[in-house]
This record gives structure tokens, C-alpha cells and sequence, in this order.
């Protein structure tokens, strides 16, 4: 089972030519087609058409042809601007005011949106349901072929000018394509076609325009331009262009005319295999919808969805993956991290075995004990005390104070020693500056005019 959706090189083109039908091959080559040669057409050969229908069915070519723009509509919707897949949902509600038929009676396809600042333009062509099913029927009687893309004529010619003949600066551009004795003209602005039509060519005089024809242009133009225009493109293309000056015309509607021609008598197949071919099934313009939809499209989409799948259901095997390999990093640094955590719990509670779990609690237990082991060093270098202790050895380096005790503490201190009579109340005083309830405890004559002293204090 092939997996994704295939993408065709090959399209084979049917085209109608009056009661007869032919067949066209193109193979895309990056963005160029190439025409191929088909050595027979198809209702002269059954193992050709044959050929024709396995290659389809692997996916390697199309087969597509043009619906007739005469039993045809196109029509450019006004919306709101909105995201195309909301646009995308009106385009039946606002076409049902737009076509004489039912719309749930015909076929359409959108074409392209616009979406320009404030509002949204939408190219939609419609059909009855009924001849297009008739239209299928026709060409698989006569060629023995199931188009699985129908274009719309006017909107592939439309396209193919457009390619060929880039849009200058025109308010409008009006395409007359000969196809045998059919005339297609096709009116438009800017990169919409706005009116088609198709008329019998009948040939005037030398040099002008068929009056049928004449008749027709302005109110084609009026529907390619309903605000007025000042300039006209006017492209000739198809077979057998005919040679007629557009004099007459200038001058009936007092218009700066442009005339381009075109000659190529396989424009309109070129123009079918080109939008057919293009890359991305999605971007393909087909008036097949629905229970009209070939069943090789509906494959397709299947493949499509399958490889959607696939390659989602690959990138969750790959987070899976890079989750397990995540989840396994983070299981080994977890374990690095207990085992080094009962390094330092062992170090600091000296326990060589330390319990599992218990690590923090332990090294905590070990912490305080050491805390009340240490606090009388903390309390003895903390500022205050290291102030005062400076304070105290000044006075007894002044006053030639003998120390045979000191103690200082948070809360308490005590001093005692020998010196100058005098020197204890220094002493005291310089304990309650610093916030203690201090008093001499005792004082006794040592002889040599010196005496012994004790000092203590509390807060």
C-alpha cells in the first residue's frame, strides 16, 4: 500500500472539437509542461486507454478536461473578510442568491479568495448537477475515459493568458479564445474573470468585428468593470485566430484598446494538465465533489490521511523515545544525588550507615547538636562582644590593669584582676554602655597602692 499522497507528472487532456473528442498528453517537468505524442486516439485503441487507466490508478498520471463555460456559471461572491475555511463554508449561502438553480442541485468549486482589508472576494464556478453528470457520462461513452479533474474552460484559458501575457496596468482585459467554431470571450479585472460566454464565430467583413460579437462585449465588460474603465486588454488566442481589427470597436466605446494574440491551438490543454499538475492534490481546482468525486481521489485522500498518521504516529514514537531517555537521565541523577546526599549526611552526623530517607533529618539532628556546641564561640565573635572586648583590653592596658579572668558573654560577664585604685569603676562603666546591669563584687587592698576587684554584670 502506497503511503501519502501520490503526485502525478503525466496528465492526459481530453478535449472536444465539435462532435468529435481528442486526446492531449502533457508530462510536468518542474514548472514546465512538455507536450508527449500519442500515437493513436483513444477510441481507436483499447489497450491504449487501457494503459491510460493503470497509470492513473498508480498514481502517476491524470486524466482532466475542460467543462464547457456555455452551460457554466462563474460568479466573484462578496464577504466579510474572514479566514478562508469560514469563507470557505459561506460560499454555498451566498451562491444560492447568485445562480438560477438550486444550489443544492449543482456542483461548484472555489476557484481563489481575496481577501483584501475590509472584505473578502470569491471566485466560485457552478454547474447543474445534472449536466455535469450527463457532460461525464458523454466522455466516458466516447473515450472510454473517467476524467478525474474537470476544470472549467474559462477559468483555465483565464489563467493561461494570465501566464503567459502578465496583467500590466488595465482596469480591464477581455479574452476571446476560438476552440473550431466556437468563440469563447471571457471578461475580467485585475486576476478575476467576472463573465464568460461562448458565441457561434460568424465572419463580417474584412477587417471587424463579427457583429454578434460586437453586441455581446459591453455588456461583458460592464460585468468585468461595473464601476467603469478606461483602458482594455483584448487577447486573441486559440486556433485559427481571426484577423479583425478592433477600429470599429475603439471608436463605439471610446476605449484605449490593447490587442495581444496568443496563436497556439492546444492553449486550453496546456491549461487543463498545467492546473492539474500542480504540486499539493489540495491546490487542484476540480468541479468533482462529493458522489461525483473520482474514486482515485478519494484514494488518494485516503493515502493522505494514512500518511498524516504515520507521521504523526512517528513523532509520538519519538517523544516516547525521548521521554524514556529523559526520564532514565533524570532516575540516574536522582540516584547520584541520594548517594552523595548520604556522603554529607554520613560526614556531618558521623553515622557510617545512613538509613535511606532519613538523610536530611539526621544531618539536621547533627547540625543542632553542633549548633548549642558552637553557640558560645558564635556569641564570643559576634560584633557586639567583639566591640566590647576591645573596649575592656583598652581600659586595662590604659590603667595597667592585671586581668586574671575574663568572661564575656551575651547575657553575662565577669572580670577580676589587680590595678590602680579606680580602675573597676572604669571598668563598670564601660559594661553598662554596652547594655549591662553591671556593680563591683568585690574590691580588696593588695598593698603597693593596688587593689584586687571582681566585676560582674548581667542584662
Amino acid at each position: 500500500m502506497i503511503v501519502g499522497s501520490p503526485e502525478p507528472k503525466v496528465c492526459f487532456t481530453i478535449l472536444k472539437h465539435g462532435e468529435g473528442w481528442s486526446l492531449r498528453c502533457f508530462r510536468r517537468r518542474g514548472t514546465q509542461l512538455a507536450p508527449e505524442n500519442i500515437p493513436q486516439q483513444p477510441h481507436e485503441s483499447p489497450d491504449f486507454i487501457s494503459s491510460v487507466k493503470r497509470q492513473v490508478e498508480r498514481g502517476t498520471a491524470l486524466t482532466a478536461v475542460a467543462f464547457p463555460a456555455s452551460r457554466s456559471i462563474i460568479r466573484v461572491l462578496k464577504a466579510p473578510r474572514l479566514p478562508p475555511a469560514r469563507l470557505q463554508r459561506l460560499v454555498p449561502t451566498l451562491l444560492d442568491v447568485e445562480i438560477p438553480f438550486p444550489v443544492e442541485e449543482s456542483a461548484f468549486a472555489v476557484a481563489s479568495i481575496h481577501r483584501a482589508t475590509d472584505a473578502a472576494e470569491i471566485l466560485v464556478a457552478a454547474v447543474r448537477r445534472k449536466d455535469l453528470q450527463d457532460f461525464l457520462g458523454q466522455t466516458r461513452q466516447t473515450t472510454g475515459l473517467d476524467p478525474v479533474i474537470v476544470d472549467h474552460e474559462a477559468l483555465a484559458v483565464w489563467e493561461e493568458c494570465r501566464l503567459r501575457q502578465p496583467p500590466a496596468d488595465r482596469d480591464c482585459r477581455l479574452i476571446a479564445f476560438r476552440s473550431g467554431p466556437r468563440l469563447l470571450l471571457i471578461s475580467g479585472s485585475g486576476d478575476f474573470p467576472r463573465a464568460a460566454t461562448t458565441l457561434d464565430l460568424t465572419t463580417g467583413s474584412e477587417g471587424q468585428i463579427p457583429s454578434d460579437i460586437s453586441r455581446r462585449i459591453p455588456g461583458l465588460l460592464r460585468q468585468a468593470a461595473p464601476s467603469g474603465f478606461h483602458r482594455l486588454q483584448w487577447i486573441w488566442c486559440g486556433e485559427q485566430i481571426p484577423v479583425c481589427g478592433l477600429d470599429t470597436l475603439r471608436t463605439s466605446l471610446n476605449l484605449d484598446i490593447e490587442e495581444v494574440h496568443l496563436t497556439d491551438s492546444d492553449l486550453l490543454a496546456k491549461a487543463v494538465a498545467r492546473r492539474a499538475l500542480l504540486p499539493g492534490g489540495q491546490s487542484r481546482f476540480n468541479l468533482l465533489s462529493g458522489d461525483l468525486k473520482h474514486p482515485i481521489l478519494i484514494s488518494w485522500e485516503n493515502r493522505r490521511r494514512i500518511g498524516l498518521y504515520t507521521r504523526f504516529l512517528g513523532v509520538s514514537i519519538l517523544i516516547a523515545a525521548l521521554d524514556l531517555v529523559f526520564v532514565a537521565r533524570i532516575h540516574s541523577l536522582e540516584n547520584q544525588l541520594a548517594a552523595k546526599l548520604r556522603r554529607e549526611a554520613s560526614a556531618i552526623s558521623g553515622i557510617s550507615r545512613v538509613p535511606a530517607g532519613q538523610e536530611v533529618l539526621i544531618a539536621r539532628r547533627a547540625c543542632r547538636q553542633r549548633l548549642q556546641t558552637l553557640s558560645p564561640f558564635r556569641e564570643a565573635l559576634s560584633p557586639q562582644v567583639s566591640l566590647l572586648l576591645r573596649k575592656l583590653l583598652e581600659i586595662c592596658r590604659r590603667r595597667a590593669i592585671a586581668v586574671s579572668d575574663l568572661v564575656i558573654g551575651s547575657d553575662s560577664a565577669r572580670i577580676s584582676g589587680t590595678g590602680p585604685p579606680g580602675a573597676d569603676t572604669e571598668l563598670v562603666t564601660a559594661l553598662q554602655e554596652a547594655g549591662f546591669r553591671a556593680g563591683v563584687a568585690r574590691r580588696v587592698d593588695s598593698g603597693a597602692g593596688r587593689i584586687a576587684f571582681l566585676v560582674e554584670g548581667s542584662r
